[in-house]
């Protein structure tokens, strides 16, 4: 194989794996924009049920066309002194629509037994439920996934965050599509794994990565 070697060009900084707890999406659909929130969680079981509930609306967020898809994971193998333990991420098919908040209609819709008192009580337990230690905004640049079952989404991920060396993101960019992407498709084909995607961020400190790149797998 020629071509440049993909570690003249990038540095893995981290890599970790993540286990899909909640979730629903528009199948078949193409998500191109993912924002992701990094929490940090002491009590799991209390954020999890205050997830249950945001799920709900959520799902009224997907019927009317705000989102396409939206998960909570569980980062696997994390201390008490790490930054964050848990992921949540609301995927979409236009920047246009990142901005855009939760309306009321959708939450009373959502809940309509609940008092104004009721959702200040809410508010004020999903915030007490986890700690958001940051955000950030990512858009699909290659992904590949099976061609047999396109329901599967995975429900472990290999998750490898991406610094690549300065001017060289088109070089890296061309590169997996050219020499990687087909042996990606075939292992996926062959079911060693469920998809493989490339995630650029957008915008926010490029210094830290400019790349997420997502192995998904069933087990």
């Amino acid at each position: 194989m020629s071509g440049p070697h993909p570690f003249r060009i990038l540095k893995i900084l981290s890599s970790g794996i993540i286990t899909l707890l909640l979730s629903f999406q528009l199948l078949h659909a193409q998500a191109i924009i993912g924002v992701v929130d990094y929490m940090k969680v002491d009590n799991p079981q209390k954020y999890l049920e205050v997830e249950k509930s945001w799920k709900k609306i959520h799902e009224l967020r997907l019927k009317n066309d705000m989102i396409m898809a939206w998960s909570v994971f569980k980062v696997m193998f994390k201390t008490t002194e790490d930054p964050y333990n848990y992921i949540t991420v609301s995927w979409y098919d236009s920047f246009s629509k990142l901005d855009k908040k939760v309306p009321e209609s959708i939450l009373k819709a959502a809940f309509p037994e609940k008092s104004e008192e009721d959702w200040e009580k809410f508010h004020k337990l999903t915030e007490s439920s986890r700690k958001l230690v940051s955000s950030g905004v990512f858009h699909a640049r290659l992904r590949t996934s099976s061609e047999k079952n396109l329901k599967i989404i995975g429900e472990h991920f290999v998750i490898n965050e991406i610094n690549v060396a300065k001017g060289k993101s088109k070089n890296y960019v061309n590169l997996l599509e050219e020499y990687y992407l087909p042996m990606y498709k075939e292992d996926i084909n062959q079911g060693n794994r469920v998809t493989w995607s490339l995630w650029e961020k957008w915008p926010g400190n490029m210094k830290d990565f400019q790349y997420l790149a997502a192995d998904a797998y069933t087990s």
